[in-house]
C-alpha cells in the first residue's frame, strides 16, 4: 500500500499468495519469482499503454470511468490545489531556497493535521486492543487486521461474498463434518473457475466487438 492509494491494487499479498502455493506444490521459489517479475512488468506496461490510449482516444466520459471523472479531481486534484493555496497565503513557496535549503528547516515547516493524527492514533491504539484481546483470548473471533481494510473499495464490494461463503463453510462443517467439507471442495472451486471463465469471455467479446465496430459494447 505504500505504492498504491488502494489496498486492491497492493501486490505484495498476491506474491506471497503464489510464493506460498509455489512452495506447497515443491516448485523453485527462484523460478517462480522471475516469472512473476515478467509477468507482472508486462502487464502493467501493456495495461498502461492501454488504459491511456483508451482515455485519450474515447475520453473517461464515454469509457464510463467514474473513478477517473469524478474522483481524482474531487479529491487529489482539490487537495492538491489546496495545499499550494495554504503554502502560498504562508509565503512558503516565496521564500528563497537558501532559507529552506538545510534538512533542519525543511523538517521545522511541516505542520501535520491534529484531526488525522488524532484519527492515526485511535486506529493504532483500537489495532494493539484487538492483538492483546486475541493474545488473552485465543477464540476471539475479529482480527486486527480487519481494521487495515475497513472502509477500502475492495471490501466494500465483496465482503458479503466472503460472508456467505464463510456462513456455508461454517454450516458444511458443522452438520456434514470434516469429510463431506473436503468432498465439496471441488464443487466451489469450479464456481470460481466458472466465473473467471465468463469473466475472459465477456472480455474477449468485447473486444471482438470494439475491433470490429470500432465502438465501445454496449452497456448492460
Amino acid at each position: 500500500t505504500a505504492m498504491f492509494m488502494d489496498a486492491k491494487n497492493a501486490m505484495m499479498p498476491f506474491f506471497s499468495n503464489s510464493m506460498k502455493v509455489a512452495q506447497d506444490h515443491g516448485l523453485k521459489l527462484k523460478k517462480i519469482s522471475v516469472v512473476i517479475i515478467i509477468t507482472v512488468s508486462v502487464a502493467v506496461v501493456f495495461s498502461l499503454l492501454s488504459r491511456l490510449h483508451q482515455h485519450y482516444e474515447h475520453g473517461a466520459n464515454i469509457m464510463q470511468d467514474g473513478y477517473g471523472k469524478n474522483w481524482v479531481q474531487n479529491n487529489f486534484l482539490n487537495q492538491s490545489t489546496d495545499q499550494l493555496i495554504s503554502l502560498n497565503d504562508t509565503q512558503q513557496l516565496t521564500k528563497p531556497n537558501e532559507a529552506r535549503a538545510s534538512l533542519i528547516d525543511r523538517v521545522s515547516e511541516f505542520s501535520p493535521d491534529s484531526h488525522t493524527l488524532i484519527w492515526m492514533g485511535v486506529g493504532a491504539a483500537a489495532i494493539a486492543l484487538l492483538f492483546w484481546i486475541r493474545y488473552r483470548f485465543p477464540g476471539f473471533l475479529l482480527h486486527p487486521v480487519l481494521l487495515l481494510i475497513w472502509g477500502t473499495f475492495p471490501v466494500g464490494t465483496i465482503f458479503y461474498s466472503f460472508l456467505i461463503g464463510w456462513f456455508i463453510r461454517e454450516l458444511i462443517i458443522k452438520y456434514g463434518g470434516d469429510a463431506n467439507y473436503q468432498k465439496l471442495k471441488p464443487f466451489f472451486i469450479g464456481i470460481i473457475i466458472g466465473e473467471i471463465s465468463l469473466i475472459t469471455i465477456d472480455c474477449l467479446i468485447g473486444m471482438s466487438y470494439h475491433g470490429l465496430t470500432g465502438l465501445l459494447p454496449p452497456k448492460g
